[in-house]
């Protein structure tokens, strides 16, 4: 039975009513699932927990834009939008503190060695671009205001470069 729209002759409280129990219904056939996306996609199960309640929190707070009969899918697709989004948030480059908080050679990571040097082998707007999109997460529309191209443009240009520093750390 689809519960997502009540009758227009409804009361407000009974369409509020109508609507906590539309939500109730999905949330219970839903949660489960949601989590269960979030864990195999992060593999941590604080982070998928976490996600998920906010998620549902989210379908909520819009539960009226929902136009589906079965708002599930809906609800992941959010989920794994804020997933996206903590990614990009947890993965930025922390810079180093002063002289003391320097990591001791025993803790300097070998892989992050040949990354620099292979950066600094790649051409120096494609460093440049690589870094504004991804260390400082500038919006490829701003991005393309500035370079005075489209944003499409940007996209190729940001593939290219990828590519690039891809073929430098295959041929290291």
């Amino acid at each position: 039975m689809n519960l997502r729209r009540g009758t227009p002759c409804q009361s407000p409280p009974t369409a509020m009513k109508h609507k906590e129990q539309e939500y109730a219904m999905a949330f219970q056939a839903g949660y489960r699932r949601t989590f269960l996306t979030l864990l195999r996609r992060s593999r941590r199960h604080d982070l998928a927990e976490e996600l998920a309640q906010a998620a549902w929190f989210r379908a909520w707070e819009r539960w009226d834009q929902c136009q589906s009969p079965n708002p599930v899918p809906w609800v992941i697709g959010i989920a794994r939008h804020m997933l996206c989004d903590e990614i990009r948030r947890s993965s930025r480059f922390c810079r180093l503190g002063p002289e003391h908080d320097r990591p001791t050679l025993m803790a300097i990571d070998v892989r992050a060695i040949d990354l620099d040097r292979i950066l600094n082998k790649s051409a120096k707007r494609q460093w440049q671009l690589l870094r504004t999109v991804y260390i400082e997460e500038r919006p490829t529309a701003k991005i393309a205001e500035e370079l005075g191209i489209s944003r499409p443009a940007v996209h190729k240009r940001v593939s290219r470069a990828l590519r690039a520093i891809q073929g430098l750390m295959n041929a290291a």
